[in-house]
């Protein structure tokens, strides 16, 4: 409801004569929100406004002289009913109408997104992260050692060109999964298996292969989500021999997925 009142500026009484509404002096005279028509209807009144004798105030706010004639003859009859909604399945960003004012939501980019705007679109882009920030390392390598001291650090290589072992991050949560197989032939050694990122153990404890019989092939998945600086991240596979076998031949993949 938008209360509608004349004011008497002057310190005699005031008649509307087609309203039959009498102002005393110096005092508001308010009348319902309905009544606007017979407001506009009245030329006595609006005589008075044009002889600086009354003004219009509405919603609280007392409105100059001009302003009054211009709103007595608007068709304004107060907030429109209308309102707005949203449709479909999705998040809605209608909130809710305030007075004659519709409000809704503001649109923040998350994490790896950004929002562009023009006078007449809404742009919305992907900047990376999420599942497609994946990161796949493998080589191959010959241990050919026949002491438990000689220990094996490896420089990835991925598509048969040789790169650093350095893998750069938006930071955050991600998989590590690594697959290897080796070879012995003989049962008389193990192979030890221990992944690093940033010189930092990525399993609480090695993992160890020991063959049951000669010239056996040996194939090994482990995996665990891992926390990743943003930036520069070292990885490596830390390979030993703590048995006297030799000659077995190691090959290792590690695919890096953001969560």
């Amino acid at each position: 409801m938008i209360a509608i009142g004349i004011k008497n500026l002057t310190s005699n009484k005031l008649y509307v004569k087609e309203s039959q509404y009498i102002v005393q002096p110096n005092q508001t005279f308010f009348v319902g929100q309905y009544e606007y028509f017979d407001l506009a209807k009245a030329q006595s009144l609006k005589d008075l406004i044009n002889a600086g004798s009354a003004v219009i105030v509405r919603d609280g706010v007392q409105l100059s002289a001009a302003a009054s004639i211009i709103y007595l003859t608007s068709p304004y009859v107060g907030p429109e009913s209308n309102t707005a909604s949203n449709i479909g399945t999705g998040v809605g960003v209608f909130a809710q109408k305030s007075g004659v004012d519709l409000e809704f939501k503001s649109l923040i980019a998350g994490t790896n997104m950004t929002i562009t705007s023009t006078a007449d679109e809404i742009t919305f882009n992907a900047t990376g992260g999420g599942s497609s920030e994946r990161f796949y390392l493998s080589r191959t390598e010959t241990i050919d050692n026949a002491t438990a001291t000689d220990i094996e650090y490896f420089t990835f290589v991925q598509g048969g060109t040789e790169i650093s072992n350095v893998v750069s991050a938006t930071g955050g949560d991600y998989w590590f999964e690594l697959s290897y197989i080796c070879f012995n032939t003989s049962t008389s050694g193990r192979v030890v298996v221990n992944p690093q990122i940033n010189s930092t153990n990525v399993f609480s404890q090695e993992f160890k292969n020991q063959p049951i019989s000669s010239s056996e092939i040996f194939y090994g998945h482990i995996s665990k989500q891992v926390t990743l600086s943003a930036g520069n991240n070292t990885i490596e596979i830390q390979l030993s021999n703590d048995g006297s076998g030799t000659a077995r031949i190691f090959e290792a993949n590690v695919q890096i997925t953001k969560v």
